[in-house]
């Protein structure tokens, strides 16, 4: 009886530490570059408020990347089969203060929609990063054919080798991309194009409480979802280790692009605290 106690407690041990395995290959480094260009977001706002004013910034800039905001919650909302109720892609003198909103209602009893919250709540950031990557594509003719590919060590994914690995060809990608935007076949005109959209979705890829709160309850509903699946299939083999990795290459295809859109950021970060040291604001 001992024994068998041992066995289960044991193969619930496997369990817990493989969903947080899959967890993090998924969504550990995607979070925390999200989180972070959500900090560098907000700091870029506030400055751009004193800097520029109210209606420079709003009109300006804030119009387009308010408006990809709201489709990015709008655009995960119908992948995960939520009704949308009522949508406002720019509304600057609404009465809450709001500059957008998407209302959404959703089945409770469907996990499927539940943990739709989840990436409806972090929409802005991926559906930011997803358009950023067609418009490097439509200006600069950029696309994953052109991008360095890094061979994952699958049975090793924690090694020292793999991250260094990820670590070279994020930076190879980020020189290919600026190669491309900076290159002979690009112009002047291009380059403005590429800096206006990095500023304007950067500095409007914020997450409102509400939307992290959303989110929150996402991700609870994702991980037990996965830690589920796994205690009726683990005892097969850790058989999803493939398709993880591919899912994972597939978004770290982007991280590039969200890790060049923080520098981007952050370099307007620092040229609008100058402005704003030197106007006083």
């Amino acid at each position: 009886m001992g024994s068998l106690i041992s066995d289960i407690l044991s193969y619930l041990w496997q369990v817990v530490l493989t969903t947080v395995t899959q967890v993090f290959i998924l969504l550990g480094p995607l979070l925390l570059l999200a989180y972070i260009m959500h900090l560098v977001a907000k700091k870029n706002e506030k400055l751009s408020y004193r800097v520029m004013g109210r209606k420079l910034y709003l009109y300006g800039f804030a119009w387009l990347g308010t408006s990809i905001h709201e489709l990015g919650h709008a655009f995960f909302a119908k992948i995960f089969r939520h009704k949308i109720t009522d949508m406002a892609l720019f509304t600057p003198n609404s009465e809450d203060g709001n500059l957008g909103h998407v209302n959404h209602s959703f089945n409770p009893m469907s996990t499927y929609q539940r943990i739709g919250n989840f990436f409806i709540g972090i929409g802005p950031i991926l559906f930011g990063v997803i358009l950023l990557y067609f418009l490097s594509w439509l200006l600069f003719g950029f696309g994953f054919s052109k991008m360095a590919v890094y061979e994952i060590q699958a049975d090793s994914f924690f090694s020292f080798s793999n991250f260094t690995g990820l670590f070279a060809n994020t930076w190879d990608n980020i020189v290919i991309y600026l190669s491309l935007a900076f290159g002979p076949s690009s112009s002047f005109l291009k380059v403005l194009l590429l800096i206006y959209f990095l500023y304007a979705i950067g500095s409007s890829i914020t997450l409102s409480p509400s939307d992290i709160k959303g989110s929150q309850g996402g991700f609870i509903y994702f991980v037990l979802a996965l830690f589920i699946f796994n205690l009726f299939s683990s005892w097969i083999g850790d058989f999803m280790l493939w398709l993880l990795l591919d899912s994972f290459m597939l978004f770290f295809s982007f991280y590039f692009l969200m890790i060049l859109s923080i520098i981007i950021n952050l370099t307007f970060v620092g040229i609008l605290s100058i402005f704003a040291k030197v106007l006083n604001k």
